[in-house]
């Protein structure tokens, strides 16, 4: 519940490493499902290995919880356009790109697509050459995991894939992907697994070549792409606004009833019963700690989400102005 759970081991020595927190990560007031707890973002790696300056990123998206009724949605699309953006902006000078963990998408999802367009990145599993494992890359609610519920593999029956491992070569390197595979399964001499998701695992060939550029910077279709992408993500940004300005008057009306409450109690006698007394005294306190986690919600959470939902989506306009798109 505290902390992203991001880890990263190296074989090789790890140098200068920082860590983007994301502007939204759920809602205070879901405890249940801990991730705005839990502070996602993205961490990063700066690390050279045989000469090749490498940035390893790290991160692991909001969880969905209910595909049918997704609503983190609008927190998902705008942890996936800062994560892209950070990359973007920390990334010119390295050789090799490598952003892997736990996105919480399909490769059909917009949020997945603005990751690969604005972070000018590539999916090892669509590129590899080849692979020991499933074709399909599925890493989660997979059939035969221990930790699949029997739900889970009614509405995947072949699990789904929203474990990634995408690259991108800057200029002078060329980079192949040899292998990519699915792997770990049960521990051995168990009968479950290490985890509900699957390990991915890729294995890359690096050549530097002074005569490549990356293929990435200056394509005018995938700049066409990503703006529409971009488009698309501010429509569900302003719906995540209007959510969180809902939430806050949710949670203000919330606070004036108790605030109500509280105080015909604090003018109800216990009539000498002690019994009585106490009773009143611990729903006066319960109602005194709701009361400020309203107001804590209600003042502070929401409007600073919606001020973040503003801030991300002012961030999109930028993009968008340097190629001249207009947005309303």
């Amino acid at each position: 519940m505290l902390g992203t759970g991001c880890c990263v081991f190296s074989k090789f020595p790890i140098g200068e490493t920082m860590y983007f927190h994301f502007s939204l990560n759920g809602f205070a007031h879901k405890v249940w499902h801990a991730d705005w707890y839990a502070g996602k973002g993205v961490g990063l790696c700066k690390m050279v290995i045989d000469g090749l300056h490498i940035n390893l990123y790290s991160s692991h998206i909001h969880a969905e919880y209910n595909r049918a009724n997704d609503e983190y949605l609008s927190h998902r699309i705008a942890q996936c356009f800062e994560m892209s953006q950070f990359i973007k902006q920390t990334s010119g000078t390295c050789d090799l790109v490598i952003l892997a963990g736990d996105l919480n998408m399909l490769p059909s999802d917009l949020g997945y697509r603005v990751i690969l367009t604005n972070g000018n990145l590539q999916d090892c599993w669509t590129d590899k050459e080849k692979t020991t494992s499933d074709e399909a890359g599925n890493t989660c609610e997979l059939p035969d995991n221990s930790y699949t519920s029997a739900e889970d593999t009614k509405v995947n029956p072949l699990g789904k894939r929203i474990d990634y491992i995408l690259y991108r070569a800057n200029q002078g390197v060329k980079v192949f992907i040899k292998e990519a595979s699915v792997t770990m399964g049960c521990i051995p001499g168990k009968h479950f697994h290490y985890s509900d998701h699957e390990a991915l695992e890729a294995v890359l060939r690096i050549e530097k070549s002074s005569d490549v550029v990356s293929p990435l910077e200056d394509d005018d279709h995938l700049e066409s792409e990503r703006n529409q992408h971009l488009l698309e993500a501010i429509e569900f940004i302003d719906i995540g606004m209007e959510q969180s300005k809902f939430n806050g008057m949710f949670f203000q009306f919330g606070f004036l009833l108790l605030f109500i409450l509280l105080f015909l109690l604090s003018q109800t006698e216990a009539g000498g019963d002690p019994m009585i007394f106490y009773i009143l005294l611990f729903v006066k306190l319960g109602l005194t700690l709701v009361l400020a986690f309203c107001f804590w919600t209600g003042v502070m959470v929401t409007r600073t989400d919606a001020n973040n939902f503003l801030g991300i989506k002012l961030n999109i306009a930028n993009v968008l102005k340097n190629s001249k798109v207009k947005i309303q």
